[in-house]
């Protein structure tokens, strides 16, 4: 009786680890889809292009993106972002986007970015280690309802970091 109630519980307790790591390895496979390691050049300019496309929100829904900049050469840096549309679809007119680096936060709707030439411009102290962050919310308000249903937007984020000095 002693064993089989033994048994019982090693069974569950594996089934528990199971899930549990299961779980895990979701979260992992789910924070790389969402994140891109940039390494930053000593010299020059480092240019990099990020496709977003057809992000999938609803009313009152959000998408992160992580960008981290791993640099080889400490120093004050002047981050570039810059949204160029590639299809044209509705979306952009219900989506806003919340850029944060080093604690300077900018918020703005997608389409003001789209049809801006400066973009977002950042001035960064960058360092070895630990890396830089920059972070990208995109989020739809809950008050927008059924005109956004059918839209759909194509971008990239065309990001460039230049040392300054």
């Amino acid at each position: 009786m002693i064993r089989r109630r033994t048994r019982n519980v090693l069974i569950l307790a594996l089934c528990i680890f199971a899930l549990l790591g299961s779980i895990l390895l979701l979260c992992i496979k789910s924070w790389r889809k969402n994140s891109t390691e940039i390494t930053v050049e000593i010299y020059g300019e480092t240019s990099e292009l990020l496709s977003v496309n057809k992000p999938d929100l609803k009313p009152g829904e959000s998408y992160y993106y992580t960008v981290i900049l791993a640099c080889k050469a400490e120093g004050r840096y002047i981050i570039t972002l810059q949204f160029e549309e590639i299809k044209k679809g509705g979306l952009e007119n219900y989506v806003n986007v919340e850029t944060s680096c080093n604690g300077t936060v900018y918020q703005s709707g997608l389409n003001e970015l789209l049809e801006s030439e400066d973009g977002i411009t950042f001035i960064c102290e960058l360092k070895r280690s630990p890396a830089t962050n920059i972070k990208i919310l995109y989020s739809m308000p809950l008050e927008v309802g059924n005109e956004a249903q059918g839209t759909e937007l194509d971008f990239n984020v065309s990001l460039t970091a230049v040392r300054k000095g």
